[in-house]
């Protein structure tokens, strides 16, 4: 995360407290969730054309 000062004048770079690796780890976990919703919704959506 970049964040810069009040002024400005400089730029900082902001080092998560967390490791990389369980960062990434929740990152694919949330991704998992939306791509399973994603098929849910597509199969509940067939359906309901069949019907």
């Amino acid at each position: 995360m970049i964040t810069k000062s009040t002024d400005g004048s400089y730029v900082r770079v902001w080092r998560p407290p967390y490791p990389s690796a369980l960062h990434q780890h929740l990152n694919s976990y949330s991704n998992a969730l939306c791509f399973r919703r994603r098929i849910i919704l597509y199969v509940v959506y067939r359906s309901v054309r069949l019907y």
